[in-house]
C-alpha cells in the first residue's frame, strides 16, 4: 500500500508536458503551465504534477476492502507506452498505423472514461436505469431480464432497489469497473471515425482538465457512435485532432493547415468543456479574450 501514489492523475503528465511553457518545456521535472481557474476565475502557472489529479481516485478502501493499486497500475503501463510515441504524435507529421490508431483510441478511450466528473455520471445513470425498471416490473416480479449484445441477463429487483443506496466505495469501485469494461467498446467505436489532424504554423491551441471535447454540430446525440458526433483532442499547441464521421471510409490521418482566425473556434469549444482548468503554453487571459473577440464577431 505504501508504493500506491496518492495522487492519481486523470489527465496523464506526459500528455500536460506538451502544453509547458516556451522555457519549462523538456524539463522533465519542472514543466509548468499556465492555467485558468474556473472556479475562482483567476490565472495561476503551475507545475504538471499539481494539477489534474485526486487523491487515490483509482485505488478506494474501505473497511472491509484495502486499497488496491490494480487501475492505477494498468492505467500507468498504459501511459508509459503511449509516453514513447506522443511527442512526435503531437508535434510532427508522421503516419499512423493500425496499431498505433489502435493504441491512441484506447488511450483517448480512457482519458474520457477516467475522468472523476463519471463519479456522479454513474450514479445519475444507474438511478435513472433503476426508476425506469422500478416503474416498469409489474407488481409482485422479483427478477428482470434484458438483452445486450444479444445475450439475455437476469437482474434480481432486490439489486436494483439496493443501487439507490450504494456506498461511496461501492460508487468507486463501478467507476473504475467501467473503465476496463468500456474502454475497448469506446476505442472501437473511435477506429470507425476519419482521422484528422489542425495543425498551425504558430502554437495557438490550448487544452483542458477535461481534454476530450465531444459536441454534435447537427444538434443530435452527442453519444461517440452517434451520427454527426465531432470530438476533439488537442495534442499540443500548434496540432489539434478531430475524429468525425467517417462517409467516405478512409482510413488514413489526413492533415489539414488551420485557416487563419480559427485558432478561436476550437479554442472556444475546449473553454467551453474545461471542468476546473483550462490548460495552455501561454497566458490563457490572452486566449479568452481571442475566444470572446471571435464569438461577438462570429454574432455579428
Amino acid at each position: 500500500m505504501n508504493n500506491i501514489p496518492k495522487r492519481q492523475h486523470y489527465v496523464p503528465k506526459f500528455y500536460l508536458k506538451e502544453f509547458a511553457t516556451d522555457n519549462t518545456y523538456g524539463k522533465k521535472d519542472k514543466a509548468q503551465v499556465h492555467i485558468y481557474d474556473l472556479e475562482n476565475e483567476k490565472k495561476d502557472i503551475r507545475n504538471i504534477k499539481t494539477i489534474a489529479y485526486e487523491k487515490y481516485l483509482y485505488s478506494p478502501q474501505n473497511e472491509e476492502n484495502p486499497r488496491s493499486s490494480y487501475m492505477e497500475d494498468k492505467l500507468a503501463d498504459m501511459e508509459s507506452l503511449m509516453s514513447k510515441i506522443w511527442k512526435g504524435f503531437a508535434n510532427t507529421r508522421m503516419g499512423l498505423s493500425s496499431s498505433m490508431k489502435k493504441g491512441i483510441s484506447l488511450f483517448i478511450a480512457t482519458l474520457i472514461l477516467r475522468h472523476p466528473e463519471n463519479l456522479d455520471k454513474n450514479k445519475e445513470m444507474k438511478t435513472f436505469l433503476a426508476d425506469v425498471i422500478l416503474n416498469n416490473i409489474p407488481e409482485g416480479e422479483t427478477k428482470f431480464s434484458f438483452i445486450a449484445n444479444g445475450k439475455e441477463s437476469i437482474i434480481n429487483l432486490q439489486e436494483v432497489k439496493d443501487s439507490y443506496n450504494s456506498t461511496e466505495y461501492e460508487e468507486s469501485v463501478f467507476f473504475i469497473e467501467n473503465i476496463e469494461l468500456l474502454s475497448i467498446k469506446i476505442a472501437e467505436e473511435l477506429i470507425k471515425k476519419k482521422w484528422s489532424i489542425i495543425a498551425s504554423e504558430e502554437k495557438v491551441f490550448i487544452t483542458s482538465d477535461r481534454p476530450v471535447t465531444i459536441f454534435n454540430p447537427t444538434r443530435g446525440l452527442v453519444g461517440i457512435g452517434s451520427r454527426g458526433v465531432v470530438i476533439i483532442l488537442p495534442l499540443s499547441p500548434s496540432r489539434l485532432l478531430i475524429l468525425e464521421d467517417n462517409i467516405n471510409n478512409e482510413e488514413d490521418l489526413t492533415e489539414y493547415p488551420l485557416n487563419k482566425g480559427h485558432a478561436s473556434f476550437f479554442n472556444s469549444h475546449i473553454f467551453s468543456n474545461g471542468f476546473r482548468y483550462i490548460i495552455g503554453h501561454k497566458d490563457i487571459k490572452e486566449v479568452v479574450n481571442e475566444i470572446f473577440t471571435y464569438e461577438r464577431e462570429v454574432k455579428n
